[in-house]
C-alpha cells in the first residue's frame, strides 16, 4: 500500500505548537505562511530535537488530549520551543539576512521593502497571538522609517548591513563586504510589475476605504461601458441583418439612446 503524506497548516508559531500539532494529529510535517514572517528562524530544529518542558514531566496522557489545540496555541509558552526558544535567532538578524540576500541577487527595493514590512507588523497575526509577538527590532527600526526608504541602499543603512552573501563560485574575500556601490539607486524610478503605496502599512484602514471606493466607481463604469457596448451591438445588428439567402434586408431605425 502506499502512504500520502500529510501536511497541516494553520497559524503555529511556536516549536512547541508544531511539536504539538503532530503529536496529537500524527501529521508529516506543517505549513507556515504567517508564522513564517514573523520570525523564518522557527524552522530551525538545533543539532537534537529535545523534548519540551511538558513531556519532561512524564508525558501527556489522555486527559491531556482533552485540552483545545486552540487553547494550547494561544498560551505563553516558555521553556525551549517557546517564544523565547534559544533555537531562534533576533528578528533583526533575520531581516539583515534578507536584505543580504536582497543586494545578492538584486532584488528590486520595492519588493524587498514590502517584504520588510510584512515582517514588521503583526496585523495578519491572531489577536490571540499578539501579545505573546515581541515586535520590537534592536535598531529601533519602524515601518515609517523603512517606508522612507527609496532604494536598496536606504534600507541596508535603516538595518545596519554591512555585510552580503556570496554567489556561488565567488571568493569570499571582498565580497561579503557591502561597499555601497549604489546598485539600487533609482529603483522606485524603475518600472516595476506590481503597485506599491506606503499607505498600504502606514494608513491601512483609510487606504483600504479608499480602495474600496476606486474599485466601486471603476465596476459603475464598467457595467455602463458594457450596457453602451450592448445598444451599439443591438443597433449594428438591426442595420445590417439579412434575411436567409443573403439578401439585405431595409435599414431599421435605431432605437433612441
Amino acid at each position: 500500500t502506499e502512504s500520502v503524506p500529510i501536511i497541516v497548516n494553520g497559524d503555529l508559531y511556536t516549536r512547541a505548537d508544531i511539536r504539538e500539532m503532530k503529536r496529537r494529529t500524527g501529521c508529516d510535517g506543517v505549513m507556515l505562511a504567517r508564522p513564517a514572517l514573523y520570525n523564518i528562524s522557527l524552522f530551525r530544529k538545533g543539532e537534537v530535537e529535545r523534548d519540551g518542558s511538558r513531556d519532561e514531566e512524564g508525558g501527556r496522557n489522555d486527559e491531556d488530549l482533552a485540552e483545545a489545540l486552540p487553547r494550547f496555541q494561544t498560551t505563553n509558552h516558555g521553556g525551549y520551543y517557546g517564544y523565547d526558544s534559544p533555537l531562534l535567532r533576533s528578528r533583526t538578524s533575520v531581516v539583515q539576512e534578507y536584505l543580504a540576500h536582497c543586494v545578492r541577487y538584486r532584488t528590486h527595493s520595492k519588493n524587498a521593502k514590502y517584504v520588510v514590512c510584512e515582517m514588521m507588523n503583526s496585523r495578519r497575526a491572531p489577536t490571540s497571538r499578539i501579545p505573546f509577538m515581541d515586535m520590537a527590532f534592536k535598531g529601533g527600526q519602524s515601518i515609517d522609517e523603512v517606508c522612507k526608504c527609496r532604494n536598496l541602499d536606504d534600507l541596508l543603512r535603516v538595518w545596519d548591513v554591512k555585510w552580503t552573501i556570496p554567489l556561488p563560485n565567488h571568493s569570499a574575500g571582498g565580497s561579503m563586504e557591502y561597499a555601497g556601490n549604489g546598485e539600487g539607486k533609482g529603483d522606485d524610478d524603475t518600472p516595476v510589475a506590481r503597485n506599491y503605496d506606503d499607505r498600504y502599512f502606514l494608513d491601512p484602514d483609510k487606504f483600504r476605504r479608499e480602495r474600496t471606493g476606486e474599485v466601486a466607481v471603476s465596476a459603475s463604469n464598467l457595467d455602463r461601458d458594457d450596457d453602451e457596448k450592448k445598444i451599439e451591438d443591438s443597433c449594428d445588428a438591426d442595420i445590417n441583418s439579412k434575411d436567409g439567402n443573403g439578401v439585405s434586408l431595409p435599414a431599421t431605425k435605431r432605437p433612441k439612446l
